[in-house]
């Protein structure tokens, strides 16, 4: 790893704290919240694991068919956190909420797929610096579609750490 790539994850990795802590900064951490973390951590690894099968056996390693399975697994531990949570849920639902569920989760499937595509050719160090890019649009497409969202100084100040650290990866 470069030093240039060292910086961009730090930059990013900083961002997205600043990101995170920005909407409650003087509060602590709630059992709820703390979950939600562990659970993009645990993600954040299973993912990283994904990539780096597919980087070190690009020739042996089917895309859709590791994609499949990283998809498949999470949606069982998603499942079995609602059903601890929530516990068995009314399927009885508009036909565009099934209509809405099929189209996304195809649109995953084929992004999933492309993304282990690129994976076969692009560096996955180089690659995984646009992962950073998830937060972002989550927070712009909040305070964008969600009323009672909007930005704050230290969610800017996360959001200009994180474009830092992707232009920093991305110069020559």
């Amino acid at each position: 790893m470069t030093v240039r790539n060292s910086l961009a994850i730090m930059f990013g990795t900083l961002g997205i704290i600043i990101l995170s802590i920005s909407c409650k900064p003087w509060v602590p951490v709630g059992l709820i919240e703390f979950g939600g973390i562990m659970l993009l951590l645990v993600g954040s690894f299973v993912s990283a694991v994904g990539n780096v099968i597919v980087a070190r056996k690009k020739e042996n390693v089917h895309a859709v068919a590791l994609n499949s399975a990283q998809m498949g697994f999470g949606g069982v531990c998603l499942l079995a956190v609602g059903l601890m949570f929530e516990g068995v849920p009314d399927f009885v639902l508009p036909a565009r909420f099934y209509a809405a569920l099929l189209w996304l989760a195809m649109l995953s499937a084929v992004a999933f797929s492309i993304w282990f595509h690129l994976l076969k050719t692009i560096k996955v160090s180089r690659l995984n610096i646009w992962k950073f890019l998830i937060p972002v649009f989550g927070a712009l497409f909040s305070w964008i579609l969600l009323p009672s969202e909007s930005p704050s100084v230290p969610a800017v100040t996360g959001l200009i750490f994180v474009t830092v650290g992707i232009l920093t990866a991305g110069e020559k």
